[in-house]
């Protein structure tokens, strides 16, 4: 403003009379007029300079907004990564679940695999039974062989027998008070170890009357105790046996396998 009316200053100094005079009332009629224009002149240059200014802060808000717009856009990606993610993480989760319950599954079959094989080759020992001199005016032998049928050996630590005619069939437990035998002794797979009870006094006519009429019956009972060296399991074996009297041609009497009391600890 003030450039532009020392200009003018500088224009009048100059002038002559009839200029000035000439001057003078075009600035009355139009001084408005040009003072105006100075005035929008000196505006002009201070809208150039703040332009100039503020340019580069236009320019830099320009660049934050456009990386505003760009954050948001990949913001906008974001949940859509995350979830598929999370599902690839669920993926490796829900596979070394699988890996792990296969690794279980793996594992108890083996350990029942090696279960088995040791079952299968535990001793097994079952009893044989022989009768000598079961007649009238004879004291009868009976002989028990307990035999292993295993594949390991069997550390025995009891054996029992006994037999005697009932009218029914006894405790067999009740039996033995007075005919077990507490040792130890090894039987190896496919040996034996007997055990043998002689009669006190010979077998008379009355009772083999008896045992033939079916009013008596003649019993006699086994049992051993064993272990497993390789398990430590404890193990048993019962049998029985009973007279059968002759009553048709078609039957030789003797001594067959009871329906009860022959069994082993696992019920086979």
């Amino acid at each position: 403003m003030r450039g532009c009316l020392l200009l003018i200053l500088i224009k009048l100094r100059s002038a002559t009379i009839k200029e000035l005079i000439e001057v003078f009332g075009r600035i009355v009629i139009g001084g408005a007029t040009l003072v105006g224009a100075c005035i929008a002149w000196e505006n002009y240059k201070e809208i150039a300079r703040n332009d100039a200014q503020t340019a580069p802060l236009v320019g830099y808000a320009k660049d934050q907004t456009a990386a505003s717009q760009s954050f948001s856009n990949s913001a906008k990606d974001i949940p859509v990564r995350m979830a598929d993610a999370v599902g690839k993480l669920n993926l490796q989760a829900g596979a070394l679940a699988d890996s792990a319950s296969q690794a279980s599954r793996l594992a108890t079959d083996m350990e029942q695999a090696n279960k088995n094989v040791i079952e299968e080759d535990r001793p097994w020992v079952g009893a044989n039974f022989q009768v000598q001199d079961f007649e009238v005016g004879k004291k009868p032998i009976a002989t028990v062989s307990f035999v292993n049928s295993g594949k390991r050996p069997a550390i025995a630590t009891l054996f029992a027998i006994h037999g005697q005619p009932y009218e029914h069939f006894p405790d067999p437990e009740r039996e033995y008070v007075y005919d077990s035998i507490n040792s130890t002794v090894v039987i190896v797979p496919g040996g034996n170890s007997t055990s043998r009870e002689d009669a006190n006094l010979p077998l008379d006519q009355p009772l083999m009357d008896k045992l033939t009429a079916g009013t008596l019956v003649f019993y006699a009972f086994a049992k051993v105790e064993y272990t497993d060296p390789v398990t430590k399991d404890s193990h048993w074996t019962h049998a029985c046996w009973r007279y059968i009297p002759n009553t048709s041609k078609n039957l030789e009497s003797g001594f067959r396998n009871c329906k009860e009391y022959n069994e082993t600890d696992d019920g086979k």
